[in-house]
């Protein structure tokens, strides 16, 4: 087992990750001594698994780097590139954080992470944590023991809600949790802790002084340790010599101690006794954290104390060597101390009148102004933290400077909530007249403030933002195109007023110069000839032609492709499917005209998924997936669970045997999380577990056990269509193999309850569709299935609702089974036609190439015999 710790403090809230960071830097240490041979292997399954994201770890994690090497180093710079939108790039972090604990438990194991103070801890570290205790795919035991002190901890506190969602998350079996309330100790087990301390057996001994000890601690064991270090440093317990024992008067004690009410109290009593340089310096040191670098803490001295102690300057390694004899901090490196206990630095701070928030400010622009840049970009969190617990006027441009560096240091390690808090400092520290002194930092400040209040859910406050800065008719499109984005996601997203988002879209394109529609009343017909335009030209494009291809290198034309792929989302979710066309075909014409971009791949492979439907053209379809997988693997690994998810779900599901899809859904899934990306992984995990598996006729049993596994991953997601999609057949299984009942027919049980659920989405509309179906079917009852599928016909059968889906093939088989039934049963003509018309669908796709519909189309002509 590997035991490591970290630990959060009181004084910086806002620092990202901190307690986090210590531990696994301790832990990456502690593989230091393990030997080449380990620390190669372990290299070398970072560099598959997780290349670009040690960079990310690094920049946290400094100790990470003893598993790279230079070359390594330089190669994941380079292929990092530019930061991508916070949530992706929070999602990033959490597969970063997940896939290197995997690594190393697979070395050492169990693995147990203590920390220490997480009542203080950020919501970053909170996620991480969270996303760590529920990893049900990590086959390596990890402990996490997280200390907090209840009494600072209530219902309306983050770290109480959070404990609460992982007792929802253990209830479920996705792993153990377990609380212990330490009390304080009971008057016995204070004598046995002097007894300890004292080197004596005899309980009658120590009772009186264990008596004195607990009314003056009430039995905290730091408390109580403190206590009797300052009885022996005050001589009222003594060793006697000739006696050869500890001698004590307990009412002497009793009666000198009245005033003893706390721990700090003691602490300060005995910080007092120190020389008034040390008192001074032991303040300057709280200043700076729980733990603290010697050359800082000598160059504050030097810098800023020397006012405060008569101009003598005095030695801090050797007032430092008294305090370490005094207890009060212990060395945590060769250059680095901390304080034994918070509570030893909180002494420390309130030791004097002298930390004032004015002192606060001072210290920090000190250290702002004359650290190099190295060492402030090390400390940037504290010196930031320090400059803005004391700073109140506004127009201090400096330290509206040193917030937007805290903040984009903050954005970077994805610390949300911390770099939202570092905006906000500096936004009130902008002059009023800011659009004319300060517009470009102004300008910056309220993006990213609106970029993390987003990524965070606090819609009113980034609308806020988004506002202020759309309202200056003199800043130029171009300039607020994020925030544009962000507006038209918060209109789908948050409001849920798609069809608005999609025009406000279309203005995007419009303000920044790209001339998109005729008419909004035309796009069907500019559709049907771009696709008709496009069809012709990918089919005379290569593979060797992509491999030769450019990339583009306009601003202009790659933020209209960001637009573009920004819009195919929004319409395809609002069902406005000609606009969602047009938009991939826009993306593909831009790539055949000016070169490859991030949205090239996926356009491709959507575009394979149009031909096929709109023109039943399987070879042009396998073309332009072919195409969409080198583009793919011309520009890397982003999006690529979008190209791998459209290509399979689309395209290749209908001319490929389905078992071949469990592999390519599954890298799918896996290259999703590792690219940050929720929507298109979590899609390619419904296809690997649910819908593949159904299709090919797994059995229920084994299908129904892997979903308590991936559950928690899609609750991880967020993503609601595919939540609700696990939901809808998971009760559908369950009620499959049940016996025939009105019950069992009903989408109704312990995992999904359709009358609880108010979703309109057309993927959530579908599924409760075909799921019914599927048990009316199984269970025999096709005259309720025929009487459903004609109150569904009017575009409301999966296959209308969710188009080329894979389950579409199942779904369509299963209505002509219906209608042949129907027909044999009533004799009506009008049965008979539907079953008929729907056999020679699925005879046209065994006619294209679909190895999938041959059963299908032997099973309806045995029928219709």
């Amino acid at each position: 087992a590997v035991y490591v710790e970290g630990k959060y403090e009181f004084t910086s809230t806002d620092e990202p990750y901190s307690g986090i960071a210590q531990a696994f830097g301790m832990l990456c240490t502690e593989f230091e001594g393990c030997g080449d041979e380990t620390v190669a292997n372990i290299s070398s399954e970072m560099k598959e698994n997780m290349r670009e994201e040690a960079l990310m770890l690094t920049s946290l994690i400094p100790e990470i780097t003893v598993f790279l090497d230079d070359d390594d180093l330089e190669t994941v710079s380079l292929q990092v590139g530019t930061l991508a939108a916070a949530g992706r790039e929070h999602e990033r972090w959490k597969y970063a954080f997940r896939t290197f604990t995997r690594i190393l438990g697979s070395y050492f194991a169990p693995i147990v992470l203590v920390l220490d103070d997480i009542q203080w801890a950020d919501i970053s570290s909170l996620d991480i944590l969270d996303h760590l205790v529920s990893d049900v795919q990590n086959p390596n035991p990890l402990m996490i023991i997280g200390c907090f002190r209840s009494n600072e901890v209530d219902e309306n506190s983050i770290l109480y809600n959070r404990i609460q969602t992982l007792h929802g998350k253990s209830k479920k079996g996705v792993f153990q949790l377990t609380e212990i309330e330490l009390q304080n100790c009971n008057l016995d087990s204070v004598n046995k802790i002097v007894m300890s301390l004292m080197g004596i057996d005899d309980e009658s001994q120590t009772r009186d002084l264990a008596e004195v000890c607990f009314k003056r601690t009430l039995g905290n064991p730091f408390f109580l340790i403190e206590f009797m270090r300052m009885l022996d440093a005050e001589g009222f317990i003594q060793f006697n010599l000739g006696l050869l024992k500890w001698v004590w008067d307990a009412s002497k004690i009793k009666n000198a101690t009245m005033s003893t009410d706390n721990a700090v109290d003691l602490l300060k009593s005995r910080m007092r006794k120190l020389s008034d340089d040390v008192q001074l310096l032991l303040q300057y040191a709280a200043c700076l954290g729980s733990s603290f670098s010697v050359a800082i803490l000598d160059y504050v001295w030097s810098e800023h104390a020397m006012k405060r102690s008569g101009g003598e300057n005095g030695d801090v390694p050797t007032m430092l060597n008294s305090v370490q004899d005094f207890q009060l901090v212990e060395r945590c490196g060769s250059e680095e101390l901390r304080w034994v206990h918070d509570k030893v630095q909180e002494a420390a701070l309130s030791l004097s009148e002298l930390v004032t928030p004015a002192f606060q400010f001072s210290l920090g622009m000190c250290l702002y102004n004359g650290l190099g840049s190295k060492e402030i970009e090390k400390q940037l969190f504290d010196v930031a933290d320090l400059v803005n617990k004391g700073v109140h006027d506004s127009g201090r441009i400096d330290v509206a400077v040193l917030n937007l560096r805290a903040a984009k240091k903050a954005r970077k390690m994805t610390a949300l909530q911390s770099a939202a808090k570092y905006a906000a400092y500096g936004i009130k520290q902008l002059p009023e007249d800011k659009w004319t002194l300060q517009r470009q930092l102004t300008l910056q400040f309220y993006s990213l403030g609106a970029e993390m209040e987003y990524a965070l859910g606090n819609i009113p406050k980034a609308e806020e933002y988004i506002g202020i800065i759309l309202e200056r008719d003199e800043i130029a499109p171009m300039e607020t195109l994020s925030l544009r984005k962000m507006k038209a996601q918060i209109l789908a997203t948050a409001h849920l007023r798609w069809n608005e988002a999609c025009d406000y879209g279309l203005v995007i394109l419009k303000d920044i110069g790209y001339k998109f529609a005729w008419n909004r009343g035309l796009i069907p017909i500019q559709m049907l000839v771009a696709i008709r335009n496009l069809a012709k030209r990918v089919k005379k494009l290569s593979v060797e032609d992509v491999q030769s291809m450019n990339f583009i290198q306009n601003k202009n034309q790659m933020a209209v492709i960001d637009i573009l792929k920004m819009m195919k989302h929004l319409t395809y979710s609002a069902n406005d499917l000609p606009l969602c066309f047009l938009c991939v075909c826009k993306v593909i014409e831009m790539t055949l005209d000016h070169g490859i971009s991030l949205g090239s791949a996926d356009c491709f492979a959507t575009f394979g998924g149009v031909l096929m439907f709109l023109y039943k053209d399987h070879a042009a379809a396998s073309h332009v997936c072919d195409l969409a997988f080198a583009f793919q693997k011309r520009s890397g690994r982003r999006y690529i669970a979008d190209t791998m998810h459209g290509s399979w779900a689309f395209v290749l599901v209908h001319m490929k045997p389905l078992h071949e899809g469990l592999h390519l859904t599954m890298e799918g899934y896996t290259q999703g999380l590792r690219d940050g990306d929720p929507l298109d992984s979590t899609n390619c995990l419904i296809n690997r577990f649910v819908l593949l598996p159904y299709m090919m006729g797994r059995s229920l049993n084994s299908i129904i056990e892997k979903f308590p596994k991936i559950a928690p991953q899609l609750e991880e997601s967020g993503i609601t269509n595919n939540i609700l999609t696990l939901k809808v057949w998971w009760q559908m299984m369950v009620n499959l193999r049940l016996p025939p009942s009105e019950a069992a027919k009903k989408l109704e049980g312990e995992e999904f309850r359709r009358s609880e659920e108010t979703a309109e989405s057309n993927m959530y509309v579908g599924n409760v569709n075909l799921a019914l179906g599927e048990l009316l079917v199984f269970f025999g009852e096709h005259e309720d299935r025929a009487k459903r599928l004609l109150g569904e016909e009017k575009g409301k059968t999966y296959s209308e609702l969710v188009q080329g889906y894979p389950p579409h093939g199942i779904e369509t088989f299963h209505r002509g089974i219906t209608w042949f039934a129907m027909a044999q049963k009533t004799g009506k003509r009008a049965y008979k036609s539907r079953a008929i018309k729907i056999r020679k669908e699925i005879a046209k796709w065994v006619e294209k190439g679909n190895p999938n519909a041959k059963d299908y189309d032997l099973l309806l002509n045995a029928e219709q015999a």
